[in-house]
């Protein structure tokens, strides 16, 4: 079992493994498990047809009380620009002792001060790569194809996958 198959997913990285499913089916295989606040999967963050087609294959984990992200939250020195899904991912995460896959920087920067592990989308591809679980050429296109739809999960200057050797996160 992977790191990622008992993370739980933000809004962005949903968005991104939603194109990634579209684009290469093949590589679902490699997430057991996706897990998701029920917020995250909400009009208010996605479309309605991505919502829709996510739904097939995550797992939306259930929120503690509101009490509890309350006092959670009290306590989190978290910057104004998380927004209030991620807070709320920040909230259960804590909670549940989950890792998390996140593109948002100042959310990855408070998780790791919390201990929690963290990562995102280009790590997740990355150690896929690393395991042989993806080749040169079908990471090189994933990579690729989420570029061209302004998905950047890497500086649009080196869209390859020994670009990530280099990448650091947050």
């Amino acid at each position: 079992m992977n790191w990622w198959d008992k993370a739980l997913f933000d809004t962005c990285s949903l968005i991104t493994l939603d194109k990634i499913n579209l684009d290469h089916p093949e590589i679902m295989k490699h997430f057991e498990t996706v897990r998701v606040i029920e917020p995250s999967l909400s009009s208010d963050n996605l479309y309605l047809a991505t919502a829709e087609r996510l739904r097939k294959f995550v797992h939306p984990i259930e929120l503690p009380s509101v009490t509890v992200i309350a006092e959670i939250l009290q306590h989190a020195q978290l910057s104004c620009s998380i927004a209030q899904v991620d807070q709320l991912i920040y909230a259960v995460a804590i909670h549940g002792s989950y890792a998390v896959v996140t593109a948002d920087k100042d959310l990855a920067e408070t998780m790791i001060k919390k201990g929690l592990h963290v990562g995102n989308m280009a790590i997740i591809l990355h150690e896929l790569f690393l395991d042989n679980k993806l080749k040169e050429n079908q990471c090189n296109t994933i990579i690729n194809d989420l570029a061209k739809r302004s998905d950047y999960i890497l500086p649009p200057h080196d869209l390859s996958c020994h670009a990530l050797k280099k990448f650091r996160f947050p």
